[in-house]
């Protein structure tokens, strides 16, 4: 039995510091007497003690683990590395998976994408802007409401990051922008938590950047001329059109 998330799933949903550390236990052979069961998957985790450990075969952060943080329902290094397992069943992980996404920084590479890599980014940037979602429900949901938020642009910036400087790629991230202010504007998205208006921030330093870069980047920003917006962040780039 394999589980039904992947490492992607983990890696983007989880916050980068308990994502590292679940890696490095699962990098040192620390996951001990793998076993399955109709649930899902069990072991000992071995950390500053041997812990035990199970973790849903359909929810990566559903899971029991005799640590502290575990034994107060959080999210702990040792449910995730267990979790990688599952998944890889000691397999080695790739530099790609295990990457740190961090904060939105510039590729420094000057180019443009080809017709199918942009075709695919296109994709990505949709699949990626589904985890946006409204929030409706009652107070319980809060928490996974949040949680897919900051997945949803996690998965972003991971695209965005890789991002050659140009005209076009300018041209691709303001029309994922208009997207995302489409979902805070009239989707139904809470995010008085600041998530993603945090994320748009970022990404307009970075467009700021483009522009220093590569001159012609500044072509990309003329379709926000006369856009009204949610909270008025395309006025810093229409500045430096005009």
């Amino acid at each position: 039995m394999f589980p039904r998330y992947d490492i992607e799933k983990i890696k983007f949903a989880v916050d980068d510091q308990t994502f590292q550390k679940g890696v490095d236990l699962y990098e040192r052979k620390k996951i001990k007497d793998f076993q399955e069961d109709f649930k899902g998957f069990s072991a000992i985790v071995v950390g500053s003690q041997p812990y035990q450990v199970h973790v849903s075969n359909e929810y990566f952060n559903r899971g029991r683990c005799s640590c502290y943080l575990g034994e107060n329902n959080t999210l702990c290094k040792h449910i995730v590395a267990l979790a990688i397992y599952a998944v890889l069943r000691g397999d080695k992980i790739s530099l790609k998976d295990k990457e740190i996404i961090g904060d939105i920084k510039c590729s420094g590479v000057m180019g443009e994408l080809n017709p199918e890599e942009l075709d695919l980014i296109k994709k990505e940037i949709s699949t990626a802007i589904k985890y946006l979602k409204p929030y409706c429900g009652p107070s319980k949901t809060w928490d996974a409401n949040q949680e897919s938020l900051e997945e949803g642009c996690k998965r972003l910036t991971s695209i965005i990051n890789n991002l050659p400087i140009s005209n076009q790629t300018a041209e691709l991230i303001i029309k994922m922008l208009l997207k995302v202010d489409k979902k805070l504007s009239c989707g139904g998205v809470d995010d008085s938590n600041g998530i993603v208006g945090g994320f748009m921030e970022q990404v307009i330093d970075l467009l700021k950047e483009f522009v220093k870069m590569d001159n012609n980047c500044v072509k990309a920003v003329k379709s926000l001329i006369d856009q009204k917006t949610s909270f008025g962040w395309e006025e810093p780039l229409v500045k430096i059109y005009n």
